[in-house]
Formats: C-alpha cells, structure tokens, sequence
C-alpha cells in the first residue's frame, strides 16, 4: 500500500514538475555559504597581508542525478546520459587582509572552471567575490560592511541536474554596535539578496529581500556575550506574476536570541534560537511559522584534537502544489585528529530528518506528505608537506530514505584536492 501511494504522489508531482522545479528556492541567506565558508585570511603567523593560491579538486561522483538503485537516467528524462561523472574544478584565488589604523578590509576573488566528464552540458565558470570592511569609528562605533557575489549550479540534493541550472547570489550586509556602557551595546543591521536562476524553468523561483535587524548585546568575560534582537524582512519574486497558488512577494518577522559562552581555551559553546512567522498578502493559506536555532558546541580536547557538535533546526521554502515548506532537523558530530605537526586527520556524521509541510490547498489530501531521511559519512585527510603546498582526500557516503520511494539514493564521492599558495 505504501508503494502504491508514493507512485500516485510521484505520478501527482511529475504532472507539474516546471512548478516542482521553479518553486525550489534557496534559504537564507542563500544556497552557497555552507560551501564557500568564510573569507580566508592569511596567517597571521606568518606575517602576510597577502595569499594567492592556484589549485585544482578532483572528484568522482558515482550517482549525479541521485537515482534509486533500480533506476535510470532515461527514467527522470535524460536518456543516454551517464549516471557517474568525473568533476575537475580548476581555480585561482587570491586573498588580502589589510589594516589600517583601527579599520582591516578583507577580500577574496576565486575564479573557477568547473567541468563534467559525460556530462559536459554542466560544465561553467565562474568569478566570485567576498569583500569585508570591519570598521570602528572612535570607541563606541563599531561594525562590518560586507558583500558576496557566487555563482554554482543548483545542488544536485534539491534538484536532478537534467538541465543546467547556476544559481548566482548577490548579498551585501551593513552591521553597527554601539557601546551603552562598558557591558552593555546597542546593534543594528540591514541587509539585501538577490538570488537569480540562469534556466527559464527555475526562474520563477528568483527572489529579492531586504532585512533589518535591531537588537541588544550583553557582554561577559572574555569573549563572552548573549544578545536578543529582532528583525523584519520584506521579499519579492520579480519573475512571478501572482496566481491563486504562488503569491509573488511575502513578509517575515524574525526574533531570537544569541549567545557564546567560551568553556575553556579550547573549547566553547554558542549558539541561536530563533522563531520565524512568514506570511503571504495574497495566498495565505502558504503562511508559515515556527522555531528554528543552531547549537554548536567545538570541545578541545587538547590543542590537536577536537570533536564538533551541532544540532540546528531550519525552515525551508519548497513551493509546489502539495508542499509550502521544510522543517529540518539535523544531528552532527565532526571528530579530527592532528596526528602529525603537518597531518589532519578528520571524520564527520549528519544526520538530516527533513518533513515537508503545508498542502494549502488540500491537492495531495488523503496522501502522505514527503518525508526524508539523509545520512553523511565523511572520512578525509589533509597534509601540508611544505609551506606552499596543501594535498587533500576524502571520501563521502550519502544516502535518502524517503516515504516516496522516488527520492531515495545511495551516493559514492571520492575527491581530492592540491594547492599551491604563496
């Protein structure tokens, strides 16, 4: 009975599969910062202001579309396409971190050629920026400017990649704190995106916001702090005419708490709970609210070992006929291990439980809502045998367990890394 139902809904959902695709929108702030990470700064050790670095990933991906194992490419439209592909990313990337007086500006440019062996309609370029300017004007005013333009294609979790989809994200954020008194500070924030699709199917997915934030920070000893605030954002989908189902703009009022607590010199916790209610002025019936956060705890056990934990809890958009949004919660714990001055050994476990809510308009009524499963297993090393050089391998499982068996994979990844800075 249960494969009887997931084949109707499969059958539901690949009757409007342009509204499936078009509607998956990236969260906040936007799809790639989990990837891109923060903005590297040069050793401060070694006393440079400046790093460039030539490098190359290599890495085997043995389930590109993320098919279950009795399917094929043809099956999900893409007949005589490979299901395994070797992905070379060649890149050059250059790094400055410079102060000046009581300012430091940071940046970093990444230019990258990114190409698929059998599948070759995937391969792109492209130039990415992260600029920072963390200021301070006297000794009450302090903040960070900051902007970030990515490009990548749509993760192939959310999306098979039958066609080429790159996302490109647009981001800048301005921060301000003013000190009350030596404890005590007052902050402001406002920041906008754009999130733009390059394939006509994904573009009425493409969307705007702008937020603004205010709050109050408490400091304690140390680095320690905990602050409430609050924020409002205003969003828009400029390639989306309203209908009944898609409203084409929405609002969403934020409101959470944040805290860091260092535990010992190696070790601290921190984290933020938050509750978010997003509305819709046309479509009401795709409101949604609710709590989300992320608690992270870096336990040092010496100064070359450590575990990571984190639990988080997000919401997610993912528009279609049956669904509004996602509620996940996920579980990880990320061991690593110097086991020699120039040799890193790490190892990571996520779990993701993911439900997908919201059938506002009753389309799928009497079936089940989609509900995921993902697991992550990573094993990698890294090794520095000299000061310019940097080799990395890793390995990667990953698999789904959905109660639409359609989503469901397994998925093998191999990829390795060699750099070279100066």
């Amino acid at each position: 009975m249960k494969r009887t139902l997931a084949f109707i809904g499969f059958t539901i959902l690949a009757m409007t599969q342009g509204a499936l695709r078009a509607q998956t929108l990236p969260g906040l702030p936007g799809p790639f910062a989990p990837d891109y990470g923060e903005i590297l700064s040069p050793e401060a050790e070694e006393g440079r202001r400046f790093r460039l670095a030539v490098g190359t990933d290599i890495a085997h991906d043995d389930n590109v579309f993320r098919l279950p194992s009795d399917w094929t490419t043809g099956t999900v439209g893409a007949t005589g396409r490979t299901n395994s592909s070797t992905i070379t990313r060649i890149y050059a990337q250059g790094n400055i971190d410079v102060p000046v007086s009581r300012q430091r500006f940071l940046a970093q440019a990444t230019a990258n050629a990114y190409s698929f062996s059998g599948l070759s309609y995937l391969n792109y370029n492209a130039l990415d920026f992260r600029g920072a300017w963390l200021w301070q004007a006297g000794n009450l005013w302090r903040g960070e400017l900051r902007y970030d333009h990515l490009k990548g294609l749509t993760p192939f979790i959310d999306g098979r990649p039958i066609v080429q989809n790159l996302r490109t994200l647009d981001y800048g954020t301005a921060t301000a704190e003013y000190s009350l008194t030596p404890r005590w500070a007052l902050t402001m924030g406002a920041n906008a995106y754009n999130a733009s699709n390059s394939d006509i199917g994904y573009q009425p997915a493409n969307v705007q916001q702008a937020t603004g934030e205010l709050g109050v920070k408490y400091y304690g000893s140390g680095a320690n702090y905990i602050q409430i605030l609050g924020g409002y954002s205003r969003g828009r989908y400029p390639d989306r005419i309203a209908t009944p189902q898609f409203d084409d703009k929405y609002d969403q009022a934020d409101i959470g708490v944040e805290a860091l607590y260092a535990v010992s010199d190696l070790s601290f916790l921190r984290g933020r709970i938050n509750y978010t209610s997003r509305t819709y002025p046309n479509v009401s019936e795709r409101d949604f609210r609710g709590p989300t956060g992320r608690v992270e705890f870096i336990w040092g056990i010496s100064p070359k070992t450590g575990v990571n934990f984190n639990v988080r809890r997000e919401l997610g958009v993912f528009e279609d006929l049956t669904t509004s949004y996602t509620v996940t919660d996920v579980a990880a714990i990320g061991p690593w291990w110097e086991v020699l001055p120039r040799v890193r050994l790490e190892a990571t476990y996520e779990r993701w439980w993911r439900e997908y809510r919201g059938d506002p308009f009753r389309f799928a009524a009497g079936l089940p809502q989609r509900d995921d499963d993902l697991s992550f297993i990573r094993f990698g090393v890294q090794w520095t045998p000299t000061r310019n050089w940097l080799l990395r391998a890793a390995y990667q499982y990953s698999t789904r367990d959905s109660n639409y068996r359609t989503y469901n994979f397994n998925n093998n990844l191999v990829f390795g890394t060699v750099e070279f800075h100066f």
